[in-house]
Order: structure tokens, then C-alpha cells, then sequence
């Protein structure tokens, strides 16, 4: 065993178990592992259960709000548009600084399991998933991050992001998502919904 923690309260149990880790994995469960680790934690009785997940965040976004102009009109467009903005101002390093940061943060809760959504789009380009992947190489043995190349602004109504999102998967994006109701006709809704399935 790897590590074997000790006097553990597990969820729907009365009594006290040691856990057991081997190769990054549970390998037993049992009121006392007679076998040694090479390292062993007391939890003394304390709670222990899975950790918890993130299934959606949006780490190229996260920590921009100061970024952001004010919205006089708290119309929903004027929020897309100075989003836009904000966007159009990305670097790689910042855009890695600010996930490893949330990244962190989110470890420091208990979440080891993330599910980011990356813009892919003709204003930041690859630079938000270049940014996002820089920081989940930074912080892989901290947590599992899956990210999806996400096309916030359309595919069909921004010429150039169908060529991007097939570069996103090969750059790095574990899977593809969508957000048909971006396009301005209902054709190019179906027609993203196809792209992204069938990519």
C-alpha cells in the first residue's frame, strides 16, 4: 500500500475503517489493514468521503470580473459585449495565472474533479485554451480537469470558429460542446448542433 488512512468514519457506516490507497486507487476498506504503508494518516475519526466535483466552471473566465466596464443598462447584449471586450485582452499567461489560481482554490475546498468550459471563438482564438491547458499541466496532480472547447459566440455566425474547434480537440480539449441558440437563424442551430456531435 501506498498510503493507509486510519480510524476513518465513513458515510453509512457506525464503526471506524482504514482505507487503504494503492496506485493513486481504493484497494481496501476494512475495520484494521494489518499491512503497512509507506506513508500512514490518522483521520481520528473524522469523516471521510469522496471529494467533491465541479462539473461547470468557466476557467479562462474566472477572476475577470474587476476586468469588466459597468453595464449601465444591464441589458444581457451590453453583458456579452463588454465580455467581448474583456476577451479581447487575453494573453496565455494570464489566462493560465488566473485558472491555477481558481484551481487552487477549488483543491483547497475539496474538489479534485473539474469540468471547464474554454471559449473558442474568433476573438481570443486558442489563447483562452492554450491558457487553460497551461494551467491544468501546472496543477495535474492537484485535481482532474476535463475541458470542452466551447463556441460561447456560434459557429456558423462567427466564420472561422468551426476550424478552431477542430484545433481546440487537437490541441488538447478532451470533448466539444455547443450553444446553438448563438446562431441568428434556426438552420445554423441544427447545423451547429451537428457540427458538434459529430465532431
Amino acid at each position: 500500500m501506498d498510503l493507509i488512512i486510519r480510524n476513518a468514519r465513513l458515510r453509512h457506516r457506525d464503526d471506524l475503517a482504514d482505507i487503504g490507497i494503492a496506485g493513486g486507487r481504493i484497494a481496501e476498506i476494512a475495520p484494521r489493514i494489518t499491512a503497512a504503508a509507506a506513508e500512514e494518516l490518522d483521520a481520528a475519526g473524522r469523516l471521510t468521503t469522496p471529494s467533491f466535483v465541479e462539473p461547470h466552471i468557466h476557467l479562462d473566465k474566472a477572476l475577470t470580473a474587476e476586468r469588466a466596464r459597468e453595464n449601465p443598462t444591464n441589458v444581457f447584449e451590453e453583458s456579452i459585449a463588454i465580455m467581448r471586450e474583456v476577451k479581447r485582452a487575453y494573453t496565455v499567461e494570464d489566462v493560465a495565472d488566473r485558472a491555477t489560481r481558481v484551481i487552487h482554490g477549488l483543491v483547497g475546498h475539496g474538489v479534485t474533479l473539474i469540468r471547464s468550459y474554454v471559449d473558442v471563438d474568433t476573438i481570443v482564438g486558442l489563447r483562452a485554451l492554450d491558457g487553460v491547458l497551461a494551467a491544468r499541466e501546472r496543477c495535474r496532480h492537484l485535481a482532474r480537469i476535463e475541458l470542452i472547447a466551447f463556441p460561447q459566440e456560434g459557429i456558423w455566425c462567427d466564420p472561422g470558429t468551426d476550424e478552431l474547434m477542430r484545433s481546440a480537440g487537437e490541441r488538447g480539449a478532451d470533448v466539444v460542446g455547443g450553444m446553438p441558440y448563438a446562431e441568428m437563424i434556426e438552420a445554423d442551430s441544427e447545423r451547429h448542433i451537428d457540427f458538434a456531435l459529430d465532431l
